[in-house]
């Protein structure tokens, strides 16, 4: 390991906090698990977060369980920088950070709970099962930043939690529009949900240690307005960081708004050999035409 050119200890070191997110299947982050019991993959080792939708390595995780990941490190304790964050991650996309969840609890069992290690949310299940007898059951939550001191206390990780250990016959929600209606989330976008999805992991498990960010194809599913605006859109997300992003991408629309005096582009490509070639873009992208 080297620091400035000079080799250092191991334990000299600090190591980034890596956030790995993808919308692929066939991307090469590593995954871990993603049931609520403790996993003893060598990835949850506190450094790395893999944030994209595959619960295996040939396997997605169902839009609704991928959502509820994201949403369930929302609480009142937030900062309010990264409250802010959300409320604009939302608005981007055309919705309000207005949520409706409607849920059937299955028959009570003591077993699906076991598993859920929070004194917290044992104490609320005698209350929660004893509500389930009226189905279904509606919880609003409202994720403006002048809003979560009044957070439910029955809170996001509760459903995700609950979901993840099959205590639902049913879970729907549905996200409020800027005009005032409810669309069901399943009806949303692939392109709106990917694009939300990457900008509330980044803003939820990013911390403010070193952090690297990691991005495989982001412009999936992304209209050409919304793939010119996604770096400044992280870049606004992680102010105050100390982050780098490393983005693989096919998008000359992405490339074409990269912030001056602090990015860089690398070119692969493949010679008549079908040997990689590695080349630099000299000059700033920023403002080309893509």
């Amino acid at each position: 390991i080297y620091k400035n050119g000079l080799p250092v200890k191991h334990e000299e070191m600090q190591f980034p906090m890596i956030i790995a997110s993808s919308m692929g299947l066939f991307d090469k982050f590593p995954v871990y698990r993603q049931r609520i019991q403790s996993s003893s993959s060598r990835y949850n080792n506190g450094n790395y977060c893999y944030v994209g939708p595959k619960a295996s390595s040939n396997m997605f995780m169902s839009k609704m369980n991928v959502f509820l990941r994201s949403l369930s490190s929302i609480n009142s304790s937030l900062s309010p920088k990264k409250a802010k964050d959300i409320e604009n991650a939302f608005k981007h996309i055309g919705y309000l950070p207005e949520l409706s969840f409607e849920l059937s609890v299955k028959k009570y069992s003591v077993s699906k709970f076991n598993n859920i290690n929070s004194s917290y949310y044992e104490h609320l299940t005698n209350n929660y099962v004893k509500d389930s007898n009226r189905e279904p059951i509606y919880i609003d939550f409202n994720l403006s930043a002048n809003k979560l001191d009044d957070f439910d206390s029955y809170n996001l990780y509760t459903l995700y939690a609950y979901r993840q250990e099959g205590v639902y016959s049913r879970l729907k929600c549905k996200i409020k529009t800027r005009g005032g209606t409810y669309v069901d989330f399943d009806d949303i976008s692939s392109g709106e949900f990917n694009l939300l999805l990457l900008m509330l992991d980044i803003i939820l498990y990013g911390d403010n240690k070193n952090l690297l960010v990691l991005l495989d194809e982001p412009e999936i599913s992304q209209h050409p307005n919304w793939q010119i605006e996604l770096v400044s859109m992280l870049d606004e997300a992680l102010e105050g960081y100390s982050s780098h992003l490393l983005v693989a991408t096919h998008s000359h629309f992405l490339v074409s708004n990269l912030p001056l005096g602090r990015s860089n582009v690398i070119n692969l490509d493949k010679d008549a050999l079908d040997k990689v070639v590695v080349s630099y873009i000299q000059s700033e992208t920023y403002g080309w035409s893509s």
